[in-house]
């Protein structure tokens, strides 16, 4: 009797010993499924929130640039493309002129010696002078670059002391001069350039050598044919193939690569591309 009931008692604790272990299993699995699990969530939101970020900065690279963007132009760049024409007149006098007679050598080129420019552009225009002369071309005349207000308007006048209605319909019937306010030359940064052998404003100088070599090779320098002969609808100003205008070489290489005038260039600029 007493030997069965040791046994029992010995069974007892050998199956209490079994429960304690198996509970103990059983704590020691529900804990590590949890930080299983945690961790697992853990990472995905990780994971998550590392490809929304990369998904962010490819939509952001993938959006569309402006042309100006694109040409890299700063605000001094959008300075020297300011549009002057028939609805745009010019915002001020420009405040940082300097004489031509301390740019250009009176050897390449001849000039007044009370002309002005703005010294950004008469230094590239004497430049694509000093080039031009190296090439074979020139002797240069400069013939106009900064103009007053009252100097135009002086202009202005005596076309339509000949004719009253001159200006009316630029874009049916182009002109050769502009109203006061109005005027590249006012600027500082439009020249009229002729040379010796070719001295007069007319058409015909968009044919000789010289002409040519300006009107090819000035965006290198920054300049644009202002006014070219198969753009005068839009510009309103007849065909001129001696006045060139400053606009910096990213905006002038863009317009000569693309055939545009600066009216075009200007309604494109800030358009996505």
């Amino acid at each position: 009797m007493k030997r069965r009931k040791k046994r029992l008692r010995r069974n007892g604790l050998l199956l209490a010993c079994v429960i304690l272990f198996a509970l103990v299993l059983v704590a020691f699995g529900i804990a590590f499924q949890s930080a299983n699990t945690s961790f697992t969530h853990e990472n995905h939101k990780n994971s998550d929130t590392a490809f929304s970020h990369d998904t962010r900065v490819s939509s952001h690279e993938a959006l569309p640039q402006t042309l100006a963007q694109k040409l890299n132009l700063n605000e001094h760049d959008m300075k020297n493309l300011v549009l002057i024409n028939f609805e745009n007149e010019v915002p001020n006098e420009p405040d940082t002129l300097c004489y031509i007679s301390q740019l250009i050598s009176r050897d390449i080129c001849e000039y007044d010696e009370s002309m002005l420019a703005v010294r950004e552009a008469g230094e590239a225009l004497s430049r694509m002078l000093n080039d031009g002369c190296t090439q074979g071309h020139g002797k240069f005349i400069l013939n106009s670059a900064f103009r007053s207000y009252e100097a135009q308007k002086r202009i202005w006048d005596e076309r339509l002391a000949h004719d009253s209605d001159y200006g009316k319909n630029p874009y049916e019937s182009p002109v050769r001069a502009m109203p006061p306010g109005k005027s590249e030359h006012e600027t500082g940064l439009a020249f009229d350039i002729l040379t010796v052998e070719h001295p007069f404003a007319n058409n015909w100088f968009g044919t000789f050598d010289d002409g040519t070599w300006l009107a090819q090779n000035c965006h290198l320098y920054g300049f644009i044919l202002r006014y070219p002969e198969d753009k005068t609808h839009i510009t309103g100003v007849q065909y001129e193939p001696w006045h060139f205008r400053y606009v910096g070489v990213k905006a002038a290489t863009y317009m000569s690569e693309n055939n545009l005038c600066l009216e075009e260039f200007i309604k494109i600029l800030h358009t996505a591309q």
